[in-house]
């Protein structure tokens, strides 16, 4: 052989080296898979808590509510009785 001949077979041994060592370093379709439903669990997961938090927010915002209702009815006595006793003393 040849130098020139011989370099580029060197070349091609070389980049196919290079090709083989690229794929072997990804995991196989089935490690992918798995990786994937892996992650769409953590997800599913994280979206069940979000779920759990709003139904939490939506309760304690519903409480605010029924406390606010609870304030302005007591208020609203507080001034009929202060309005009562106003009258009595006229």
């Amino acid at each position: 052989m040849d130098k020139d001949t011989l370099q580029i077979l060197i070349m091609v041994v070389g980049f196919a080296i290079t090709i083989i060592t690229f794929l072997l370093k990804f995991p196989s379709r089935d490690e992918m898979n798995k990786r994937l439903d892996d992650t769409n669990k953590r997800f599913d997961d994280m979206n069940r808590r979000f779920d759990d938090m709003n139904k939490r927010f939506d309760d304690m915002n519903q409480r605010l509510i029924d406390l606010s209702a609870d304030m302005r009815n007591i208020y609203h006595i507080l001034i009929q009785r202060k309005l009562g006793e106003s009258e009595k003393g006229d």
